[in-house]
């Protein structure tokens, strides 16, 4: 770049700075710009995607998001300072564009803690979803042990070791399955009835 243009290195020190600094927070705006993107598509697939994908995706980006605000902060503090009377090497016609470049590079990091924020919402926006799908799990495998229950119960009293009248009957084992179905129809039923299913 500087072979390209030399003029950069006779307007003196600060100008390169400012030249350097200009480019360095140019390069910040497309990485914000792909986490934005980023972002955008998980909270599409936040819904409809695996767990462990999204837990994936939602870790990358906040380690990534955390590294870069390491740098940002230092560099915005560095830059704030430098727009100051503190540095006589910087002379006072450089110090806009100096300012120009803190805006910018403070810009970029209000983008990164509003990112910040909206992953943190993203996370518990996503275990909320993960909860109320093992809630549903766990609300279907509750009926079917209820719906269980009572044919243990009647399951274990028919299958004692003495001889009950039922059995005496002809139809007698049709009585008992009989009374199966009827018990687990009924709960079924009762469970409905009460939108509790």
């Amino acid at each position: 770049v500087l072979a390209r243009r030399p003029e950069l290195l006779s307007r003196g020190p600060a100008s390169l700075l400012h030249f350097l600094l200009d480019v360095l927070v140019d390069h910040y705006l497309p990485i914000t710009e792909e986490i934005a993107t980023e972002i955008d598509a998980l909270e599409e697939v936040l819904f409809g995607a695996p767990e462990s994908s999204m837990n994936e995706g939602i870790l990358r980006l906040k380690r990534g998001l955390s590294a870069l605000r390491r740098i940002i902060g230092p560099q915005r503090d560095t830059v704030l300072a430098l727009t100051r009377d503190e540095f006589r090497a910087v002379p006072a016609e450089v110090r806009p564009y100096l300012r120009d470049v803190y805006d910018r590079l403070a810009r970029v990091n209000d983008l990164l803690d509003s990112f910040r924020d909206e992953i943190a919402t993203l996370l518990e926006l996503h275990v909320a979803v993960t909860s109320n799908r093992l809630n549903k799990v766990i609300k279907v495998l509750t009926v079917i042990a209820t719906i269980m229950l009572p044919l243990t119960v009647i399951t274990s009293y028919y299958g004692m070791n003495f001889r009950l009248p039922e059995f005496a009957w002809s139809w007698g084992w049709l009585y008992a399955l009989g009374l199966l179905a009827a018990t687990a129809l009924g709960t079924w039923w009762y469970l409905r009835r009460r939108h509790w299913y």
